[in-house]
């Protein structure tokens, strides 16, 4: 089994203990394997931004922007964020979410394209995200990021 990159896996639904073991750590198998091929798939930022520009999908917008920031390019990825912010100036609460959300969501994007204008700002606090997210889910928040 393999995805592609976006693409969401297989679920199980749990039926009991001994039915579900089995199960998921065939996927946690699995998980790791995807992990070493996306690496040597996308084995940098630019790599990453390459690929995600490719799928020219306003779904990834925020994914493209951050591999372009990552890979050092700025311009661009300000131009996308702007973009990206002047779509969600029309969205709606009922459309995409509470306007709370929306609002979290806009400055979120709008701080990421402040950043972004600087490269090194940039990779800091996306290695500083990395590693808040890997400490709250209890992984190793010490790993090595390819940019």
């Amino acid at each position: 089994m393999s995805v592609e990159p976006g693409e969401q896996g297989p679920c199980i639904e749990f039926e009991n203990d001994e039915q579900y073991d089995p199960l998921a750590r065939d996927l946690a198998r699995i998980a790791g394997e995807e992990v070493r091929r996306f690496r040597n798939l996308l084995p940098s930022a630019e790599a990453a931004a390459i690929h995600l520009r490719q799928e020219n999908s306003r779904y990834r917008a925020t994914d493209v922007g951050i591999a372009l920031g990552l890979a050092g390019h700025s311009e661009e990825a300000v131009e996308l964020f702007e973009r990206l912010l002047q779509e969600m100036r029309t969205w709606r609460p009922s459309d995409r979410g509470s306007r709370r959300e929306l609002g979290r969501l806009y400055e979120w994007a709008d701080e990421l394209r402040t950043l972004c204008q600087h490269t090194a700002r940039f990779r800091d606090h996306v290695r500083h995200e990395i590693r808040s997210t890997r400490e709250a889910l209890n992984l190793d928040p010490n790993v090595g990021l390819p940019f």
